[in-house]
């Protein structure tokens, strides 16, 4: 197996571990993964299943559009948590009458490190994609 190979398996694994990895916690709430959002999930496991198949038949090209599609779908969802962090913070400023308490929970609200694992999945089937074979040393 080369190294362009083992780079494609890299990410599409990283792509699909991601998923299942913690990617929001919420104090006030629990630890959120990529599993609450059920159709980005099912698109980006089927993308890293797609990229991994890709890789397995060496057909690198095709990488482009898993990989580009995944940071697509990833920017979706990031921008969809954003939104969603801005709504409960004003929900909760309004149950609590604009007490500091709204303040207080949301901004500690963290991303955690499955959005790396997916992030770095998603880049690295592009580098995959982008790379040149004739830059590739084989071993």
């Amino acid at each position: 197996m080369g190294k362009k190979q083992m780079l494609g398996f890299t990410g599409s694994i990283l792509l699909a571990a991601g998923v299942f990895a913690p990617l929001l916690n919420l104090p006030a709430f629990k630890s959120i993964n990529y599993l609450s959002r059920e159709v980005e999930t099912t698109i980006i496991l089927i993308l890293a299943a797609t990229s991994f198949v890709l890789t397995l038949t060496r057909k690198y090209k095709w990488l482009w559009f898993t990989g580009v599609g995944s940071l697509l779908t990833l920017t979706f969802s990031f921008i969809y948590f954003r939104i969603w962090l801005h709504e409960i913070k004003l929900n909760m400023e309004t149950l609590t009458g604009g007490s500091s308490l709204a303040n207080t929970a949301i901004p500690v609200a963290q991303f955690q490190w499955g959005g790396i694992l997916l992030i770095l999945g998603a880049v690295l089937i592009i580098v995959t994609a982008a790379i040149k074979d004739k830059m590739i040393i084989h071993d």
